[in-house]
C-alpha cells in the first residue's frame, strides 16, 4: 500500500511537491467496503510536513463525494477539510488531516448547541442554490426506502418482526410521501453519525464523510440531530430542540416528517449494520437503531393512517 500512495504523489498534477526520498507516515483508518482511508504524513521538498486523508473510493456511485466537495463545499462558510486533489477516473479524493479536530464519544449540551448552529447555517447557506432534488425521482427511492427495507423484511430475527411487519403497513404510503414533498431545496450531509462530527473545543465544528450527501430538504440531518439527542439526554429535550431548530430553518410544523425521515435513516441504517457490516441482531447499535424505530412509530402511528388519506387522495 506504501507503494501505492507514493505513486500518487509522482502525479504530474499533484499540487504539493512530496519528497519521496523521505519517511513518509501511514495509518489506515477504519472505513466501510466501498473506500479505503489513509492518515499520511509526508515532507515536501521544503521540509515541512503535510498531513493528509488519502480515500480510495471503489463504489462508483460513492464517487459523487467529489464532486460534493468541488461543486458545492468549496466556498461553503463552515469548516471541512479543504480538498487538496482529486481523480475520478482513479477514484481517488485527498482531503487536508484535521489533526487538531477529535471525535467526542459523548456529546454534551454545548456540543449540540454548536451541531444544531451548524444545521442551521448550512441549511440556509444552501437553500435555494438547487433547481431540483436528488431523491425525488423514481429511481431514487429504491436505493433511499424501497430496497433496504425490502432487504430487511428478508432477515428473518424476532427482534425485528414486530418493528417490520408495522412499517409494512405503511411502505407504499411512506413512498408516495417521500414523492410529494415540496419544501425549499438545500444540502442534505445525510450521515451526522458521531463518527463524522470532529470538534475542536465544544464550540468548533467540522463535519466529514460527505459520501451520502444529498439535495434534499434538510430533513434526514435534523432526524439526526435529534437521534443524537435522544442518545445523549432523553426525548423530551430532543423534541423540544428539535421544534425549535425546525422553526430557525423554517419549517414550522414539520415534526411529524421528521419521524418519517427518521424511519427512513434508520431502515437504511439497519440495513447496512447487519447486511454489509454482518453484525449480529444483539449487538448494541442494531439494538439502538430497533429501539429509536419502536418509539417514532409508536409517536406517530395514532397519525398515520389520518396523515395518510390526504395522500392516497392526491395520487
Amino acid at each position: 500500500m506504501q507503494s501505492k500512495l507514493i505513486q500518487i504523489f509522482d502525479l504530474k498534477d499533484f499540487p504539493i511537491q512530496i519528497d519521496i526520498r523521505r519517511d513518509v507516515y501511514i495509518k489506515k483508518i477504519p472505513e466501510g467496503k466501498a473506500s479505503d482511508v489513509y492518515r499520511v504524513q509526508a515532507f515536501d521538498r521544503n521540509g515541512i510536513s503535510h498531513l493528509l486523508a488519502i480515500k480510495f473510493i471503489y463504489d462508483s456511485w460513492k464517487l459523487r463525494e467529489i464532486k460534493v466537495y468541488k461543486e458545492y463545499l468549496s466556498n461553503s462558510p463552515f469548516k471541512v477539510p479543504e480538498l487538496i486533489y482529486s481523480n475520478e477516473d482513479k477514484g481517488l479524493l485527498v482531503l487536508e488531516w484535521l489533526d487538531d479536530f477529535q471525535l467526542r464519544p459523548l456529546l454534551s449540551q454545548i456540543h449540540l448547541e454548536t451541531l444544531r448552529e451548524w444545521i442551521i447555517k448550512k441549511h440556509l447557506f444552501f437553500k435555494g442554490k438547487f433547481k431540483n432534488i436528488d431523491f425525488n425521482y423514481e429511481s431514487h427511492l429504491p436505493w433511499m426506502f424501497r430496497d433496504p427495507f425490502g432487504r430487511l423484511e428478508n432477515f428473518h430475527a424476532k427482534e425485528l418482526f414486530g418493528v417490520i411487519t408495522q412499517i409494512a403497513k405503511f411502505k407504499k404510503n411512506i413512498e408516495k410521501l417521500l414523492l410529494s414533498l415540496d419544501y425549499p431545496v438545500t444540502l442534505d450531509h445525510s450521515d451526522l453519525e458521531i463518527q463524522n462530527l470532529l470538534y475542536r473545543d465544544s464550540k468548533k465544528l467540522a463535519v466529514v464523510d460527505w459520501t451520502n450527501a444529498i439535495k434534499g430538504y434538510g430533513l434526514f440531518d435534523i432526524a439526526q440531530f435529534r437521534k443524537l439527542y435522544i442518545q445523549n439526554f432523553d426525548k423530551d429535550i430532543a423534541k423540544a430542540t428539535t421544534i425549535k431548530l425546525l422553526e430557525s430553518v423554517n419549517l414550522e410544523n414539520k415534526f411529524e416528517m421528521v419521524l418519517i425521515f427518521s424511519i427512513v435513516k434508520e431502515i437504511m441504517l439497519l440495513d447496512y449494520y447487519l447486511n454489509v457490516r454482518k453484525l449480529p441482531v444483539k449487538n448494541e447499535i442494531v439494538k439502538d437503531s430497533i429501539a429509536l424505530l419502536k418509539s417514532d412509530l409508536n409517536n406517530i402511528n395514532i397519525r398515520l393512517n389520518r396523515h395518510f388519506v390526504w395522500v392516497r387522495t392526491t395520487f
